[in-house]
């Protein structure tokens, strides 16, 4: 049955500082089998599937997230080719490969930040203990064939009615670790962002910060667009009950 929660999810780390960061979950998924072991069947190949442009919902998701951060006197963060590859590899993995709706060897819930077997990455069951948090982090490097250098630290959304940009980036608003991340508070204070990745795909929506410059540069708009899945349209009355936000942003260090 579904259920609603708040809880404290992780512990972020930066040289030196221990913060605890809240994550907001308002739905709690059926567990559908053991991320390490293939038992729940075929994954889904993703690699083939991505296209490095943004979708209109996509450029309008990284403008709201520039915007934001204007409002409070911060520069805009470049967009990144490589966080762009992350970013939208990661979206697809979720919607087709339901990583986040599964549980490592130990019986330990997966979160957002999880990966599948479905394609040319180490899978990984992103829990709460954080142990595999340096796998997450390297996906950049290893998307990219070690083109992008830098750690790449993610922001998260899910939502039973589809994502938007709208009400992915006000779920992060509302979670004051992930608004931290977007705004440099706190233990984020001098992050700096210099590169950004976004993308939405059916139900899900993510942002990668990088810690470095993307030497591969930034991405345009799509012409045409057809490499997203559908979604439906959030519906008047709310997502309560109906959405998760997740963050995989803790800095320690370079893995």
């Amino acid at each position: 049955m579904d259920r609603s929660t708040a809880r404290i999810t992780r512990t972020a780390t930066r040289p030196g500082v221990v913060v605890a960061l809240a994550a907001l979950v308002l739905w709690s998924a059926p567990v559908l089998g053991r991320a390490d072991s293939g038992e729940s069947g075929p994954t889904d190949h993703v690699g083939a599937s991505v296209r490095l442009c943004l979708a209109p919902e996509e450029t309008e998701l990284a403008r709201m997230i520039n915007e934001y951060r204007a409002s409070f006197g911060l520069p805009p963060v470049p967009l990144s080719k490589s966080l762009t590859l992350v970013a939208k590899t990661h979206v697809l993995d979720l919607a087709r490969n339901n990583p986040a709706r599964k549980v490592d060897g130990s019986g330990r819930a997966c979160s957002l930040h999880s990966w599948s077997a479905g394609g040319d990455w180490t899978p990984v069951c992103y829990t709460r203990d954080r142990a595999s948090a340096r796998e997450m982090w390297n996906k950049p490097r290893q998307l990219t064939h070690n083109a992008y250098t830098g750690n790449g630290f993610e922001n998260a959304y899910w939502n039973a009615r589809g994502a938007s940009p709208d009400l992915a980036l006000d779920g992060w608003k509302r979670s004051p670790a992930h608004n931290a991340v977007i705004l440099e508070q706190g233990v984020w204070k001098g992050a700096n962002w210099p590169a950004m990745g976004v993308a939405l795909s059916g139900n899900y929506a993510v942002v990668w910060l990088g810690d470095e410059p993307d030497s591969l540069g930034t991405v345009a708009a799509c012409d045409v667009y057809r490499g997203r899945l559908s979604r439906a349209d959030t519906p008047a009355g709310g997502t309560a009950g109906r959405e998760k936000v997740a963050s995989g942003v803790a800095i320690g260090d370079a893995p």
